[in-house]
């Protein structure tokens, strides 16, 4: 009897420590520094809960329409850059901008950020970035919505990328 209680409590341990091991595996859908890094393009810029004259520029550099079909390049080391292709009138069509990215798990789940950067500026000369919120990254679509407060409440700018 003894044997068989130290038998089923030998086995009972081991399965704990199988479980255990097993819930420190990665979830593959979750969001990682990896699969932000790369190039991408921009494929659409919408607005949620926003009006378009609540938004004249994004980043402080364009107006939000301008960012459709840019391309932005993130290296794994947080230094990037985003060049405006969109020909659109008041866009400024061919400037490109140096970045620093980063990526964090926030309060409001996975936070892509960044500052401008101006040529040979240190990300640690700059004060001010911008916080974005990573709602979808399957590896090669993404989309990033940057919050705007406007009235109160507040609204996103959302852009959708796609690895190129």
């Amino acid at each position: 009897m003894k044997k068989s209680l130290l038998i089923a409590v030998t086995a009972l341990m081991i399965s704990f420590a199988f479980s255990a091991c097993s819930s420190l595996k990665k979830n593959p859908n979750a969001i990682s520094r990896g699969k932000i890094s790369g190039k991408w393009g921009i494929t659409a810029v919408s607005l949620q809960g926003l009006l378009p004259q609540n938004v004249q520029s994004v980043f402080g550099f364009a107006p939000y329409k301008c960012f459709e079909n840019s391309t932005w390049e993130l290296t794994n080391s947080g230094n990037g850059n985003f060049l405006i292709n969109n020909d659109a009138t008041g866009c400024p069509v061919g400037t490109k901008q140096n970045i620093y990215w980063s990526f964090s798990s926030g309060a409001n789940g996975a936070e892509f950020q960044l500052k401008k950067l101006a040529e040979n500026q240190k990300p640690k000369d700059v004060a001010e970035g911008y916080r974005l919120l990573v709602t979808a990254n399957t590896g090669n679509t993404m989309t990033i919505k940057s919050p705007v407060e406007y009235g109160g409440k507040t609204g996103y700018v959302v852009y959708s990328f796609v690895r190129q």
